[in-house]
């Protein structure tokens, strides 16, 4: 079995109009490691956000539609990304890690998230905003026993450590709780090709 990779395409790249020869050419510069691609939601997730401020609403309510909207963006990286299978079973992407010949997958969440993770040991994620699709991707990384790379649409500033990253809004709120118990962490801004590895001792 190759090592495994969950890879977060942050929801800001979505505009980035060479975002799939940007997404094919990282995929090809790794073909030692099976990728499994959670795609953020975007500008559909600053929807809800925008609505749950001027309505007051719910938290619960509101983590569980944006994460609802998590699904629509997988199915989208889909479409554009044909060659990759497709998961939204969380048991069943088990089952395809396990293939010796296993492919790139992109996986939607949303069932892993409602039946898998709240049995999962601690740090579970809490259903709020503190928690994006930053923190839904390393809790499948920690799960997965498995490497963790955030792509997304600007440079961090330094220190490159999860806590900092996390101040700056660069990353969400709860990801420095999880960053700790996972293999490694990078970050990759697609933009440009940067790249950096995120201290996970001082997190």
């Amino acid at each position: 079995m190759r090592a495994v990779c969950v890879t977060k395409v942050g929801g800001s790249l979505w505009d980035f109009p060479a975002l799939m020869p940007a997404l094919r050419d990282y995929l090809a510069s790794c073909p030692d490691r099976v990728h499994v691609l959670i795609f953020g939601g975007g500008a559909w997730v600053d929807a809800v956000r925008q609505l749950d401020k001027r309505f007051a609403l719910d938290p619960t309510e509101s983590h569980w539609l944006a994460v609802r909207l998590l699904d629509v963006s997988a199915r989208f990286g889909k479409l554009l990304l044909p060659e990759l299978e497709f998961c939204h079973d969380f048991h069943r992407l088990l089952a395809h890690l396990a293939q010796p010949a296993a492919g790139n997958v992109v996986f939607s969440p949303e069932q892993f998230l409602q039946q898998v993770e709240p049995h999962l040991p601690e740090p579970r994620l809490p259903a709020d905003w503190s928690v994006t699709s930053d923190s839904i991707a390393a809790r499948l990384a920690m799960t997965l026993h498995a490497e963790l790379v955030l792509l997304k649409s600007a440079d961090p500033l330094p220190p490159h450590t999860a806590r900092h990253l996390a101040a700056e809004g660069y990353v969400d709120a709860f990801f420095p709780s999880l960053a700790r118990h996972l293999k490694s962490v990078a970050i990759m801004n697609l933009r440009n090709g940067r790249c950096w590895i995120v201290d996970r001792e001082h997190s």
